[in-house]
C-alpha cells in the first residue's frame, strides 16, 4: 500500500495549541509536524536543520522522545494511526462487498440460451 499523503489537521486545536508560540515558533512547529508525517520520528539533527538552528524550548515541548531518542508529536501519531485503521477497515468492507457481488453473480449466471434482440433500426427500411 502506498504512503498516506495526508493527515487530519484540526485548525481550532492547532490554534489553541500554539497560542503561546510566536509566529516563528508556529512555523517551526507545523514544519516539524509535516516532516514527521512524511519521514517518521525525527532526529535532533533533522529538527535543527529544518529550524535553522535549535528549535525553541516551547517548540521542543510539543514533542516527545521515543526509546531511540527520536522526536515525535503524539497528536500526529494518533491521527496517522486512526487514519490508517480507518483505511484498513474501509478496504476490508470493500473487499467483503466485492466478494459478495462475485458470489451473487456466479449464482445468477444463465445457461447461455439467450435470444438475440433485434436492433432498434433493423426494420427501419421496410416498405409499409
Amino acid at each position: 500500500m502506498s504512503k498516506d499523503p495526508a493527515f487530519l489537521f484540526y485548525s481550532s486545536d492547532f490554534l489553541t495549541g500554539v497560542s503561546d508560540l510566536t509566529m516563528e515558533e508556529r512555523g517551526q512547529f507545523i514544519t516539524l509536524m509535516c516532516l514527521q508525517h512524511q519521514k517518521g520520528h525525527l532526529t535532533k539533527k533533522v529538527m535543527q536543520l529544518q529550524c535553522h538552528g535549535i528549535p525553541t524550548a516551547d517548540v521542543l515541548a510539543k514533542f516527545c522522545i521515543d526509546e531511540n531518542g527520536l522526536y515525535y508529536n503524539e497528536r500526529v501519531e494518533l491521527e496517522r494511526d486512526k487514519r490508517a485503521a480507518h483505511s484498513i477497515k474501509q478496504r476490508e468492507n470493500a473487499l467483503k462487498r466485492w466478494n459478495k457481488d462475485k458470489l451473487s453473480t456466479k449464482q445468477t449466471l444463465s445457461n447461455g440460451n439467450a435470444m438475440a434482440m433485434p436492433l432498434e433500426n433493423e426494420n427501419e427500411n421496410e416498405n409499409v
